[in-house]
């Protein structure tokens, strides 16, 4: 490795370690210092079900969906009709989980912490990396800035799988870049075995892969297979749901106690927010609140898709666009300020504006903000995202 490349990873490094102290500083004080009333915004889900010996400053960043991958870890995938089901929860981090807790005996939650730590710095790694490929040195410590202060980013240290996805999905557009097909191939089926929608991949990077050959048939080669790869993550999910269970689509169908469907279409969720935030009078403001907070995450992510699309890569702009609405065709926004995590792009188009100083600053104490006030609620079980 090179004195540059060295320099540079001590570099993440040492922004990694700072952002990770101050994450810890937030929620230790606002743990000590604050008294909080129950969340009435979302009071039917329970945070910590499924909590056991954390140490206590590592506690706020296991709850929620964290129990799910762990029940996974512990006691493999079960199906109730009728009932919450732990196969809506794709098989590559509680995998993980399982592996690593053979190196923290057996504590399968701190291996859930360890795998999310590694991720994000794998992620802020290559999301430098790629974003050099464009634009200069600045530009891509700043992507690198604002993804960390991105207002829900400490869900990238959580037992989570944005972490993981995240960090699959850039190394797997920056192999790509570099025209490493294959390898970039393997990497997306990773990312394919991590979350439901991994397999859309395959759209922006096949964008991607023609982009490179100048939309010229006459230049494709025999690497355009390695597309192949990419859903096949999902598909070897989907296999084992129908030989255990007797359905490729269990997944899907576990949904639906969740409130959540294939509606397949992203324009009855709009309607219905905006109906429920601009046209209901409602007696239960927090919900209010939330319910708002995910639909202008919604719309902001939804424009900048475009302007993604036209200012950077198509495959940028596409990836962007598909994992903005992937998750609003299941009829309902909820956790978007957390779904947008994964869409890298935005942090890249971002770092090119924030080259103006004014920008960098509105950016950077608007993200500062949001992160402090989100992890705040985060941490005493208030529902975010």
């Amino acid at each position: 490795m090179s004195k540059n490349k060295i320099k540079t990873t001590l570099y993440l490094l040492a922004a990694f370690i700072g952002w990770r102290t101050v994450i810890q500083i937030i929620s230790l004080l606002s743990l000590d210092r604050l008294q909080t009333l129950p969340d009435i915004a979302y009071e039917f889900y329970n945070p910590n079900p499924w909590i056991n010996n954390l140490p206590e400053w590592l506690m706020p960043f296991a709850k929620w969906d964290s129990g799910w991958y762990l029940s996974i870890a512990k006691q493999g995938y079960f199906y109730i009709t009728g009932s919450a089901s732990n196969v809506v929860f794709f098989p590559l981090y509680p995998l993980l989980l399982k592996i690593i807790s053979w190196f923290t005996n057996n504590h399968i939650l701190l291996a859930g912490i360890i795998i999310s730590h590694l991720s994000l710095f794998g992620a802020i790694y290559f999301l430098y990396k790629l974003t050099k490929i464009d634009f200069d040195e600045e530009t891509s410590w700043r992507s690198v800035f604002y993804l960390l202060l991105f207002p829900t980013s400490f869900y990238l240290i959580s037992v989570y799988t944005e972490s993981l996805f995240l960090f699959l999905t850039i190394l797997t557009f920056y192999l790509a870049r570099k025209n490493k097909w294959w390898l970039a191939g393997i990497s997306g089926l990773f990312a394919s075995l991590t979350k439901p929608w991994g397999a859309a991949i395959i759209i922006p990077l096949a964008i991607e892969y023609l982009e490179q050959k100048n939309f010229s048939w006459q230049k494709i080669k025999a690497d355009i297979l390695s597309l192949c790869l990419l859903p096949l993550g999902t598909f070897v999910y989907m296999l084992f749901l129908k030989i255990k269970f007797g359905s490729f689509w269990l997944f899907a169908a576990g949904q639906k106690i969740w409130h959540l469907d294939t509606a397949f279409n992203p324009l009855f969720a709009l309607q219905k927010y905006w109906q429920n935030i601009f046209l209901t009078i409602s007696d239960n403001l927090p919900y209010q609140s939330a319910i708002s907070i995910d639909f202008a995450f919604f719309g902001s992510m939804l424009l900048l898709s475009l302007v993604i699309f036209a200012k950077l890569r198509k495959s940028y702009g596409i990836y962007a666009l598909l994992a903005t609405l992937i998750p609003a065709f299941s009829g309902i926004l909820v956790s978007m300020s957390r779904y947008v995590l994964v869409v890298f792009p935005l942090f890249i188009l971002l770092a090119v504006w924030g080259k103006n100083k004014i920008i960098n600053f509105i950016i950077m104490t608007l993200f500062a903000t949001l992160l402090s006030f989100f992890l705040t609620l985060f941490v005493h079980d208030y529902w975010v995202a």
